[in-house]
């Protein structure tokens, strides 16, 4: 029965898009200005690389027979998340406000509402629907983030699952109380700083961690960019990441499974960049004699962590409730190339090796 559940799903959404009319915005912004406008497609479409750059990032950090299911991981969340904005997502995050918590599901639904007219409050100089485009790659980004937590050990319709009701739950009730940024030079001095603290610890300096130690200083500055001058981005990358680094050689002496320290790289990386922000924001940061911004701050990092991460909790077991995350032993060593997708990167003859294995041992598995 459960196999049912996705397309039917998909079947709904269809149904409503037949159902739901299309409707021009209520309310309109002033005149688009190209600029703006220019600029913003653009960042959509390179926050839009992230995700399949991240999909092979992951990919190549993982063992040659999860690569597939690594990367579809990724992949799929660029694929369910993009359903689930446009029929109440986007109106979730930026709806109409219920509570200060989250948005009206009805304000946007099915994307209602969304056009090339710009938004007084939202999007007052480029077209709403660009503004909605470019906050749902953000919307994917996130929860893909999140699979290299448990890479090669999940099963492929729990992680879908498991995606979804975080977008839902998570996700947009923390878009809506909070908001917008994106940024860059931090990531140089986050790669020096990485690959130079290794050395310092007597480990030898690796392309692996010049390319952590980037993603650190990128998740670092995205809270500041925009409110940071160049040369304090330095400052931000080069201490994000040390501390990260240090957060994953503490990880590593723990008992957490976090395959692809995905906490202690983008969760405490994001973490330094909140409180820094608050520190070195121009004209009302902390070194400005500012304390408001700063306090602000700590006191978001103060309710977004613990929301995110008991919510997270209790949607992991509603999701293992319903569809097992876990992948059985026998499934882990095979590799969930061919256990959940029946592919596999490796070449006919290691396939069909691995195949032979699993038939003989195992039998056909419970994917």
């Amino acid at each position: 029965m459960r196999r049912v559940y996705p397309l039917a799903l998909l079947l709904c959404a269809s149904t409503l898009a037949i159902i739901v009319p299309p409707a021009d915005p209520i309310v309109k912004g002033g005149p688009i200005v190209s600029g703006d406008l220019a600029w913003m497609m653009t960042a959509a479409g390179l926050v839009l690389l992230m995700t399949p750059g991240l999909s092979f990032f992951y990919g190549g950090m993982v063992q040659k027979k999860n690569v597939i299911s690594t990367m579809l991981q990724s992949l799929m969340a660029m694929i369910v998340i993009s359903i689930v904005w446009i029929v109440f997502g986007f109106s979730l995050a930026f709806g109409d406000d219920i509570g200060g918590v989250i948005g009206n599901p009805a304000t946007f639904f099915m994307f209602r509402h969304v056009g090339t007219a710009t938004h007084p409050a939202l999007a007052p100089t480029i077209p709403l629907v660009i503004f909605a485009l470019f906050h749902l790659k953000f919307a994917i980004i996130t929860p893909a983030l999140i699979t290299g937590s448990f890479a090669e050990r999940v099963r492929f319709w729990a992680v879908v699952m498991f995606t979804v009701l975080f977008s839902i739950f998570i996700y947009c009730p923390l878009a809506h109380a909070t908001s917008h940024p994106d940024g860059f030079l931090a990531s140089a001095a986050a790669a020096l700083a990485w690959i130079s603290y290794d050395v310092i610890r007597g480990r030898k300096a690796s392309a692996l961690g010049a390319c952590i130690g980037a993603v650190v200083g990128l998740v670092a500055i995205t809270p500041a960019a925009g409110y940071v001058s160049v040369a304090q981005s330095i400052v931000i990358g080069t201490f994000s990441s040390i501390i990260s680094n240090v957060a994953v050689y503490w990880k590593s002496r723990s008992t957490l499974d976090d395959t692809l320290d995905v906490f202690p790289c983008h969760g405490v990386g994001g973490m330094v960049g909140m409180i820094a922000t608050g520190v070195f924001a121009a004209d009302v940061g902390l070194i400005h004699g500012d304390s408001k911004v700063f306090l602000v701050q700590l006191l978001t990092l103060a309710i977004a962590a613990p929301y995110a991460f008991i919510g997270s909790w209790v949607l992991y077991r509603v999701t293992d409730a319903i569809i097992p995350l876990r992948v059985s032993e026998r499934q882990e060593l095979i590799g969930l190339d061919i256990t959940q997708h029946d592919e596999t990167v490796s070449s006919r003859g290691v396939r069909t090796a691995l195949e032979a294995l699993q038939g003989e041992l195992f039998g056909r598995p419970d994917v």
